[in-house]
């Protein structure tokens, strides 16, 4: 078939190539990061609005704080797995580790009923983007 055979690389070659991949790892690192965030994202939303009969959680908090305690409150981009795409929502997190969630900060003002609720055991709340990022950063460094 006459054939090439294949002769072990020179210095030279092996740098080259070795350059080529760590510029092709590091652009390619930011994709995977952004694919990892929505991967985790999409994950919590299957969690929020659950299609299967919620199962009973087990909750371990330190906190000692009124169940109706507000601990957190701001917005959110709320992934619509049926549309396919990103609304902001207004969030609070009370103190019995429910998260509620409603169209606008109005709504909640006003005492409408939350579009959604969930109990959450074993997350950990980010109230930053730069916490966010430290996060995901912690989280790619063993890739």
């Amino acid at each position: 078939m006459g054939g090439r055979y294949s002769s072990p690389m020179d210095g030279r070659q092996r740098r080259y190539l070795r350059g080529r991949t760590d510029a092709t790892v590091k652009n390619f690192i930011p994709y995977y990061q952004r694919q990892l965030a929505t991967t985790f994202l999409r994950r919590v939303s299957k969690e929020l609005d659950p299609q299967d009969k919620p199962a009973l959680q087990l909750l371990q908090s330190k906190l000692q704080k009124p169940p109706d305690a507000l601990l957190h409150e701001g917005f959110l981009m709320q992934y619509n797995g049926d549309t396919c795409k990103w609304k902001k929502s207004y969030f609070i997190l009370l103190g019995n580790c429910t998260l509620e969630w409603f169209d606008s900060k109005e709504a909640q003002g006003k005492g409408y009923k939350p579009r959604g609720s969930t109990t959450l055991s074993g997350y950990l709340l980010v109230t930053s983007l730069s916490e966010y990022t430290r996060l995901i950063d912690s989280l790619c460094q063993g890739l």
